[in-house]
C-alpha cells in the first residue's frame, strides 16, 4: 500500500514539474512544425492523434469501469485535443524516461564499478594467499632445517659426552697405573 502512495506522489510531482515543460515543447513543436518538412509534420501529428484517441478511449473505459457506469461506447475526441493529449502524453513519456532512467543507469554504472572493485579486491585476496602458502611451505621447511640442525647438535653433544667420558676413563685408567 505504501509503495502505491510513494508511486502516486512521485507521479504528481513529475507531472507538476513535466507541465511547464510540456507547454513549452508543444508550443516549440508549433511553431518548429509549421517550418519543417510537411511529411515529418504529417507523421507526427498523425502519432499523436492516434496516442491521443488510444488514451482517451482507455482512460474512459477504466473510469466507467471503476465508477460502474454503463459500457457505452466511447466518443472520440475532436482533432486538435487528440493530438494535444497524444503529445502530452508522449512528452510525459519522455520525462518518465529520463527521471526514471538516469538513476536505472546510475545504479548499472555504479553495480559495473562495484563489482571491478570486488574483482580487485578478490584478485588481491588470492594474491596475499598465495603469498601466504609460499611463506608456510618455507616455514615449514626452515622448521624441518631447525629440526635436523637440532638433532645434529644433540648428537655431537652426545659425541662430545661419550668422549669426554671415554677420556676421563683412559685418565682414570692411567692414574691407576
Amino acid at each position: 500500500m505504501s509503495h502505491l502512495i510513494i508511486l502516486k506522489v512521485v507521479s504528481v510531482v513529475v507531472r507538476t514539474v513535466a507541465r511547464p515543460m510540456m507547454n513549452w515543447i508543444s508550443h516549440y513543436k508549433r511553431m518548429e512544425m509549421q517550418s519543417s518538412d510537411p511529411n515529418i509534420n504529417r507523421f507526427l501529428r498523425e502519432r499523436a492523434y492516434l496516442i491521443g484517441q488510444s488514451i482517451n478511449y482507455y482512460h474512459t473505459r477504466l473510469n466507467r469501469l471503476l465508477f460502474n457506469l454503463p459500457k457505452d461506447t466511447c466518443k472520440p475526441l475532436p482533432h486538435n485535443k487528440a493530438i494535444d493529449k497524444g503529445a502530452e502524453f508522449m512528452s510525459e513519456c519522455l520525462l518518465y524516461l529520463i527521471v526514471l532512467g538516469l538513476p536505472i543507469f546510475e545504479w548499472f554504472r555504479g553495480s559495473a564499478e562495484s563489482k571491478q572493485i570486488e574483482f580487485e579486491k578478490n584478485k588481491m585476496i588470492r594474491r596475499m594467499k598465495n603469498d601466504m602458502d609460499v611463506l608456510i611451505e618455507y616455514n615449514v621447511k626452515l622448521k624441518q632445517e631447525l629440526d635436523e640442525l637440532n638433532k645434529i647438535i644433540d648428537r655431537k653433544i652426545e659425541i662430545r659426552k661419550k668422549a669426554k667420558l671415554y677420556v676421563n676413563s683412559l685418565y682414570s685408567n692411567a692414574n691407576l697405573l
